[in-house]
C-alpha cells in the first residue's frame, strides 16, 4: 500500500506481519491488535519499533497502558463511507494523548485526506485499487485544497487546516491586548 504524507508519496520501512507469521528478527514491525495483546512487547524484543494495526471499532483501553512504547498505530478503513476511524484517531490523540505516528489504512479517497489530517492522522496507507484510480497528483491537490475549517478541535495537528474560529479569536485577543496597551488609535 502506498503511504501518503503531506500530500505526497513517502517510502516507509514498516513490515506488516500477518497473524501467525514469524516476526522479523529486526526492523520495524506492525502486528494486529490481538497479536499485540496476546504476546506483548516481549515477542518484539529483537525488532525495531513496534506498531499496532487497529480495527476501526477497537477499544483503545486495551493498549492505553502501552501507548508510550508503540511507534505506529494504523487504523483500518474498510470502506469509504465508514468514518469510525476518524473518531478513533481523534480519541487516540485527544483522550489518550498518543504522540507516535498514526496512519489511516485502507479505503480512503483524496477528498477525505484533509479531514484525516484534522483528526490527527500523520499519513494514509492507500488501498492499491484506490491509488490506481486516484494517484499522487490527486492526493497532492486534495492536501492543498483546504487550509481553513470552521470546526474547532482539541488539537491542531501538523498539516491540518487551521480553524477559522480559532484564528478570529486570536485576532480579537491581539486587538484587545493592543487596545489595553494603547497601541491602537
Amino acid at each position: 500500500m502506498p503511504l501518503i504524507k503531506n500530500g505526497a508519496l513517502e517510502p516507509h520501512n514498516w513490515v506488516f506481519a500477518a497473524r501467525g507469521d514469524p516476526l522479523p528478527s529486526h526492523g520495524d514491525v506492525v502486528v494486529d491488535l490481538m497479536a499485540f495483546i496476546e504476546t506483548g512487547e516481549v515477542a518484539f524484543s529483537g525488532a525495531g519499533r513496534i506498531g499496532v494495526a487497529l480495527p476501526n471499532d477497537a477499544d483503545l483501553g486495551l493498549i492505553a497502558a502501552r501507548l508510550g512504547r508503540i511507534g505506529l498505530v494504523t487504523i483500518d478503513f474498510p470502506g469509504f463511507a465508514d468514518g469510525r476511524g476518524f473518531s478513533l484517531a481523534r480519541e487516540l490523540r485527544h483522550s489518550y494523548r498518543y504522540k507516535g505516528e498514526l496512519w489511516a489504512r485502507g479505503y480512503l479517497i483524496p477528498d477525505q485526506y484533509v479531514f484525516a489530517r484534522a483528526c490527527g492522522f500523520d499519513g494514509v496507507l492507500v488501498d492499491e485499487a484506490v491509488f490506481a484510480r486516484q494517484g499522487e497528483d490527486d492526493w497532492r491537490e486534495a492536501a492543498a485544497s483546504m487550509n481553513l475549517r470552521y470546526q474547532l478541535s482539541h488539537g491542531d495537528y501538523e498539516g491540518a487546516p487551521q480553524s477559522i474560529l480559532a484564528l478570529r479569536k486570536a485576532a480579537r485577543q491581539a486587538s484587545a491586548s493592543a487596545n489595553r496597551r494603547g497601541e491602537v488609535k
